[in-house]
């Protein structure tokens, strides 16, 4: 209304830009509505500065909410009545058409002896505006008599007393049930007839909507706890508070995410997904002391704000609270849910001194805890933050690297114990024109975790066949590729579907594709994905076991999959051939293997002593840097021209 901002006016005085012949009626108006009861109003008009420079007439109605400890202080219901001080001027001109226009008034119209206050007529809405039947029934009574609060007569009578007018004033006034109707008075003296002229007009529903408009302005419609308007303003209370006390107590904001929630809304609907948030905000609310505020930012994530806490155990004290309101399942509609939660945590001063820096830090942990793998609490610090921000800044542009194409394949040659290349691994790059050609390490765990790499794979799937296809239309000898599966790819339901597709569209012999899965690939969904394999390998094409001896496969169940070869893991040719536990499993695998009739790669191979181990031990194939480095597909080229 008066064009400033927020942060303008916040942390000043209330009375900073009242006219200064106002502030001192403004400041006892203040002082007394501090002592009002609960329900008790207090109007005030004063002049206010505009932005601008010009000076506003203004009505405030003043409420008593020092005991709510959410707001703690005097909550003003202001609007801006300039323009209605101008129609105070007109409606002195149409005095003479009163009388004419009195009876078809579209506001209440009341009549008033003066000197004893009683009602002598009425217009049509006027009485009914009490719920009475006719103009007969309220005749006589005593003005009083319609007044909720005698003080709210006492008050408009002194003020007619001194100015002979009175202008929309705000009370709540009584029908004929004795029910508060709550209405806007405009009264005028008429000293010649000793009478008093009072214009009411019924402002039940917006007041209503005022209420409602405040309420919804602090508190979240679903789960009635504070929004985060609300707890942004506290937050900013309490800070203030402890700046000017000199002081600065610990506070600590506290940003909760339930966990797979999204999953719940997914399987039984958002309804269901709505009560039970209302279900765990009341539990939440519940288990907490009055002075802590606990409210909910939007979707599944609420937010607290404990003071007082005093050291780092007490605000590990109540994480474990917060925990602690998991322990048990929820109930909703004959479902039962255990859910789980990731939190973060800032702390006022350490993590920063204002409350948009405090709720953004404890959001950004709060996710720092989702991605440490959930059911977990993190607390922000300024290298987390740089961690975050450096994933989102790649995160954009992995989105934009996939659709510009950027990945490309570099192949592994992959050759036999003499050096004579018999395959290659196709492995992934990324040709980054920011960050040049970026290793696979530094962008696949990333791509990983956020599903790109499902679309990532397909591409180097796709790249891999149409360059082997195209090597064979060259005339180099056939020779199988091997691309690896991520999780993501393998579980995909249309996977073998993709897969056929990308065949047919390279124009490669399945019998030179091989596709690599690593254990736990296989482990998520037994039974699934052993028949896949099968589907897989009745196409021509041939399947190995990347990482083998890294997961948790049973060895029982190797014997069902349908596989032709088993890679030992970089991990354990690493410490060959010193290390004795590398090199039992590394020979225990190899005899595993061609017992079941498989094939055995060692990657990662990069020492002499390395390869004459496994030479010895009779392992199949091998690759890794001792024969030669992923080369591009121009330089392979080269290699197999050799």
């Amino acid at each position: 209304m008066l064009g400033y901002t927020q942060q303008e006016r916040l942390g000043t005085s209330a009375l900073a830009m009242v006219h200064p012949e106002d502030r001192e009626q403004m400041a006892e108006v203040l002082k007394r509505s501090a002592t009002l009861r609960n329900g008790e109003l207090a109007v005030i008009k004063y002049r206010y500065r505009h932005s601008n420079g010009s000076w506003r007439h203004m009505e405030s109605t003043g409420s008593n909410l020092m005991d709510n400890p959410l707001i703690q202080g005097i909550l003003l219901n202001t609007r801006d009545v300039t323009e209605s001080r101008l129609a105070e001027k007109a409606m002195q001109k149409r005095e003479e058409k009163y009388r004419r226009l009195y009876n078809n008034a579209l506001v209440g119209m009341v009549t008033v002896d003066y000197p004893t206050m009683t009602i002598l007529e009425t217009n049509d809405l006027g009485y009914r505006i009490f719920g009475y039947d006719s103009c007969a029934d309220i005749i006589g009574n005593a003005l009083s008599s319609v007044f909720a609060d005698p003080e709210d007569l006492t008050a408009l009578i002194r003020r007619l007393d001194a100015q002979g007018e009175a202008y929309n004033v705000e009370v709540p006034l009584l029908n004929r049930k004795g029910e508060k109707v709550w209405s806007e008075i405009s009264a005028k003296k008429d000293d010649e007839n000793r009478e008093l002229r009072v214009v009411i007009a019924d402002i039940s529903k917006r007041k209503q909507a005022e209420e409602l408009l405040t309420y919804y302005t602090f508190y979240d419609q679903l789960t009635q706890l504070p929004n985060r308007e609300m707890f942004s303003n506290k937050l900013h209370m309490e800070i203030v508070k402890s700046q000017r006390h000199g002081r600065e107590k610990n506070l600590a904001v506290m940003c909760l995410g339930l966990d797979r929630f999204k999953n719940i809304n997914e399987m039984h609907g958002p309804a269901l997904g709505d009560r039970l948030l209302q279900k765990f905000a009341a539990k939440l609310r519940s288990s907490f002391r009055e002075d802590d505020l606990v409210s909910r930012l939007d979707g599944d994530k609420f937010m607290l704000l404990f003071s007082e806490l005093g050291s780092a155990e007490g605000i590990v004290d109540v994480v474990q609270k917060t925990f602690a309101v998991f322990s048990d399942p929820f109930l909703v509609d004959g479902n039962v849910f255990h859910i789980t939660a990731s939190i973060g945590v800032s702390i006022f001063p350490h993590d920063g001194n204002r409350e948009e820096t405090l709720m953004r830090n404890a959001e950004t942990a709060m996710y720092h805890a989702k991605g440490r793998g959930r059911n977990t609490y993190y607390l922000y610090d300024e290298q987390m933050n740089r961690e975050i921000i450096k994933r989102i800044k790649m995160e954009e542009e992995l989105q934009h690297a996939i659709f510009r194409n950027e990945f490309i394949a570099h192949y592994q040659p992959k050759v036999t114990r003499d050096g004579r290349i018999i395959g290659m691994e196709s492995l992934i790059r990324w040709h980054s024109p920011q960050r040049g050609l970026v290793p696979p390490f530094e962008f696949i765990p990333l791509a990983e975790k956020n599903g790109m790499i499902e679309e990532i794979g397909n591409i180097i799937l796709y790249q891999s066949c149409i360059q082997n296809y195209r090597w064979q239309e060259k005339g180099f000898a056939p020779m199988r590729v091997a691309v690896n599966l991520s999780p993501y790819q393998f579980n995909h339901p249309e996977m073998v579907t993709s897969i056929c597709r990308v065949l047919k569209e390279t124009r490669l012999d399945p019998q030179w594709l091989e596709l690599e899965i690593t254990e736990s690939g296989i482990m998520s969904n037994e039974k699934e994905s052993i028949e896949k394999l099968n589907e897989l390998t009745s196409l021509g094409l041939s399947i190995s076991i990347d990482d083998f001896g890294t997961g948790y496969s049973s060895l029982s169940k190797l014997k069902d999959y349908p596989i032709d070869m088993l890679k030992i893991d970089k991990s354990f040719i690493d410490h060959l051939p010193h290390n004795s536990k590398s090199a039992t499993i590394a020979t225990t695998i190899i005899d595993l293997a061609h017992n079941l009739g498989f094939r055995v790669v060692a990657e990662g191979v990069e020492k002499e002593d390395q390869l004459e181990f496994l030479v010895k031990n009779n392992c199949d194939y091998y690759h890794g840097y001792y024969f030669s480095k992923p080369l591009s597909t121009e330089d392979f080229e080269k290699r197999i021209r050799a």
